[in-house]
């Protein structure tokens, strides 16, 4: 089964720093998931101990059965669950009315559920948009367009038919479907990040003390940047294919 890296499941202490009540309300629709692989989540209403080391093992265990949603909340979870990232999110979710808890000493990973049992979009949204300042090489293409074409920026509509083209490609080349764009207007120039999956990976692992393996498909970020002024995008991705 092609998952993402679930070797950050690997010990509960990740798991503990999510407060029994959110980690539960993240895990609660895929119940009946849970119960199918022996595991019984406790109601959040009671006292009832949930059993960390029992859930690590069934997520480093994955099967054909293991829903893409619960691998992907406790990726972005994971992912935003850093001092870094909490105080990204506080203030997104200040700016947008999403009220958390109340709790006044949360932990990253508390704020990091609550936003996305909130707003899945804008978590994952905020999780992409670090990609953008990493160091790159990118390449530059001028168009030969004159005058230089007016500029409109992409409704959600135009997105999503773009995503489903880049997946046709990308499942062609063996890299999976799933892709998605994100677009940041900045004052001089429009960036595109675009979210795609990789060739699988395999690598070996120990599970209980005897050797298994890990499957998974690495996710990729490519970006570009248009300068609608003087009609030059750049672009920093890997193969000649994806450039294309």
């Amino acid at each position: 089964m092609a998952t993402y890296n679930l070797r950050r499941f690997a010990h509960a202490d990740g798991l503990k720093a999510i407060a029994r009540e959110h980690l539960l309300a993240l895990l609660e629709p895929y119940k009946s998931y849970f119960d199918g692989r022996g595991l019984t989540l406790p109601p959040p209403s009671t006292s009832d101990e949930l059993n960390y080391e029992q859930l690590v093992g069934v997520l480093m265990n994955p099967d054909t059965d293991t829903p893409k949603g619960l691998l992907d909340a406790l990726y972005f979870v994971h992912e935003m669950a850093t001092p870094e990232c909490m105080d990204v999110l506080l203030n997104e979710a200040e700016a947008n009315g999403i009220s958390l808890d109340g709790n006044p000493d949360p932990t990253p990973a508390d704020v990091a559920v609550q936003v996305y049992l909130k707003d899945r979009n804008l978590l994952e949204r905020k999780h992409a948009e670090q990609y953008l300042t990493k160091p790159r090489s990118f390449e530059y293409f001028q168009t030969e367009a004159r005058p230089i074409p007016k500029f409109k920026p992409p409704t959600p509509r135009i997105l999503t038919a773009l995503a489903q083209d880049l997946d046709d490609w990308f499942e062609k080349k063996k890299r999976g479907r799933g892709s998605r764009v994100f677009v940041y207007p900045k004052r001089d120039a429009i960036w595109f990040l675009v979210r795609h999956g990789d060739p699988l990976r395999r690598e070996g692992s120990l599970n209980g003390g005897q050797t298994s393996s890990v499957f998974y498909r690495p996710e990729k970020y490519d970006v570009l940047v248009y300068e609608p002024t003087i009609g030059e995008i750049r672009m920093n991705a890997c193969s000649k294919g994806e450039k294309d």
